[in-house]
């Protein structure tokens, strides 16, 4: 039947596990849709079942199913006239429909902003919700609605917190999180922020060039990956920038980097500090990585951040030990008799002669900034 109405088989795969089976089948239709159809089963019995639908090359709808055939959810894609994506509409049953931006407008010119004397910080990750508006009043704007960030994703000025290269339907948020952090540790700061060129990590040498020309003077990066090739672009810019500090993620993989090594947390750049996370008492987390290369440890683990939509959650790992070390290096370069920032390698330098050996004998890690220090240099209570 299927192929009278047009449909064919074009790829199926079987996953056995111990104690479940998933069979996933992909169809095409002869007007260029496709269907893919997921269905996970234990024993002899349907548990969930998935299907998505394709049209003209662009994911439209998703739909899960239990195993006694009731629809759990239903999420569609919407474009606009160009074909470019612009929302998720996520219809749980029984729920009020919830639609997620994937490249909303920004809010007007907040009437309060951050002093231009502030340094000033570029954030390079998914993006982040710049319609809170918390946040917006660390923006540069350029005028009454434009601020200065940048999509390498998207190639437009609008880095809106969503990553969507796990699944279109179920995009993840990472980079209002870690700039929650660093508005917690009470640094004074404006914000240049980027959202990373996943598709094409060839344009993070342009997203340092970037940064560079609207005046960073640090960059916090939580994030990397095992590819060499993907950063060949990143290191060589950020050679031609030695008045930044460059701060970077260890990961949370329980690796020690020595032998299996994270880009760019490995690296030879004498202006850049990699962080790892710990507990309060500078013990490390089995997830976190460690080595020679690590240079801080930072207490990052069951903390409270808000994300988009100020929406609330526990987050734990190396990407938030970097803002607290970037808002530590901020209020370490305003108390500072001496100016330190605009020389990336004297700037790092200075933040890791500020702090202490690890706690307990503690292997991992260089040097230890406590929640307690944070505090006192940014002068919270």
């Amino acid at each position: 039947m299927g192929q009278q109405l047009g449909w064919h088989l074009i790829d199926h795969n079987v996953l056995e596990q111990p104690h479940f089976s998933r069979f996933s089948f992909r169809y095409k239709h002869t007007d260029a849709g496709e269907i893919g159809i997921n269905v996970m089963v234990t024993g002899k019995i349907l548990r969930i079942l998935h299907i998505t639908v394709i049209k003209q090359q662009r994911p439209r709808s998703f739909t899960a199913i239990s195993g006694n055939c009731n629809v759990l959810e239903t999420r569609q894609i919407t474009y606009d006239d160009n074909g470019t994506p612009i929302a998720v509409l996520m219809m749980p049953t029984g729920r009020a429909m919830i639609t997620r931006p994937l490249n909303p407008p920004a809010l007007p010119r907040p009437d309060q902003e951050k002093s231009a004397n502030d340094l000033i910080i570029g954030h390079i990750d998914s993006g982040i919700d710049y319609r809170r508006a918390d946040f917006a009043s660390f923006l540069i704007y350029q005028d009454k609605t434009n601020f200065k960030g940048r999509d390498f994703w998207d190639n437009d000025p609008l880095p809106y917190d969503t990553d969507t290269g796990r699944n279109p339907f179920f995009p993840q948020s990472h980079g209002s999180h870690v700039l929650d952090i660093l508005k917690q540790t009470g640094a004074n700061f404006r914000l240049l922020p980027v959202r990373y060129p996943r598709p094409d990590m060839n344009l993070m040498g342009a997203a340092i060039h970037w940064l560079a020309t609207n005046g960073a003077q640090l960059v916090m990066m939580p994030l990397g990956s095992q590819s060499r090739d993907d950063w060949t672009a990143f290191f060589e810019a950020a050679r031609q920038h030695p008045e930044i500090l460059f701060i970077f993620s260890a990961g949370n993989n329980g690796l020690d980097l020595a032998d299996t090594a994270i880009y760019p947390a490995v690296n030879d750049l004498p202006h850049a500090l990699t962080v790892t996370s710990t507990f309060a008492d500078g013990r490390l987390p089995a997830e976190s990585n460690f080595g020679q290369v690590v240079d801080i440890g930072v207490p990052a683990e069951a903390m409270n951040a808000t994300g988009i939509d100020y929406e609330q959650k526990r987050v734990s790992g190396s990407s938030f030990g970097v803002p607290k070390l970037a808002g530590f290096a901020l209020c370490l370069a305003n108390a500072g008799p001496t100016k330190i920032a605009g020389n990336g390698a004297r700037w790092a330098a200075s933040v890791k002669s500020a702090l202490v050996s690890p706690p307990l004998d503690i292997a991992g890690y260089d040097v230890f900034l406590s929640d307690t220090q944070l505090r006192q240099i940014c002068q919270l209570p």
